[in-house]
């Protein structure tokens, strides 16, 4: 397995919604200081705000949908519907209550890879619930997109919550039109650690 997802494993991290128990953590990854993410150059919305041009909405929506998608695909452990959204060259990085990084991947192929050893050893259901997003510097192919997600996972009946995720990404559209992940930090405020069983 390669290093992100080991590390991911190995911390506890809820990247997929799989985590794994742990004794002990670093400080700043049980208590994270308000507003970490942006303190720490993870996050960044610019001040720099702009009206939107209706010739812009369409676009934006799509990359909300894009959004929505790797969610879906997370939630459902659907591998190809994943790969769709991740551009060949993709980078992932992880992050949990502070700007050290806890987990990375290069390549659409390579996260895919992760994923599917994660969807694998999961054993319950989990719901990523995205909001609060932002599509800012639209800059002909590209953009920046920032949203939250809450996490649930349910097993037994029982619903709980399983974490709380800010995401930064850079979209690039592709020459079939379509926006995809070319670069995506998953800042992850920590919390209990969930034995995957």
């Amino acid at each position: 397995m390669h290093r992100f997802f080991a590390i991911a494993m190995a911390t506890g991290l809820a990247l997929s919604g799989i985590a794994v128990a742990q004794t002990s953590a670093p400080d700043d990854m049980l208590r994270p200081v308000p507003g970490w993410m942006t303190q720490s150059g993870i996050v960044a919305v610019s001040p720099d705000r702009k009206p939107v041009r209706a010739s812009q909405l369409a676009d934006r929506e799509a990359i909300r949908e894009t959004l929505t998608t790797y969610t879906l695909a997370l939630d459902d452990g659907n591998s190809d519907l994943l790969r769709s959204v991740l551009t060949d060259d993709a980078t992932m990085t992880v992050y949990v209550g502070s700007n050290i990084p806890r987990a990375q991947s290069v390549g659409g192929d390579k996260v895919v890879e992760g994923f599917k050893t994660l969807f694998a050893m999961q054993k319950d259901q989990r719901r990523h619930a995205a909001s609060n997003m932002i599509v800012q510097n639209m800059r002909g192919n590209t953009a920046e997109l920032i949203a939250y997600a809450i996490v649930t996972r349910t097993r037994r009946a029982e619903t709980l919550l399983a974490g709380a995720v800010v995401y930064s990404a850079k979209m690039v559209r592709g020459r079939d039109g379509v926006w995809r992940f070319a670069k995506l930090a998953i800042a992850i405020d920590a919390g209990e650690a969930v034995v995957a069983d």
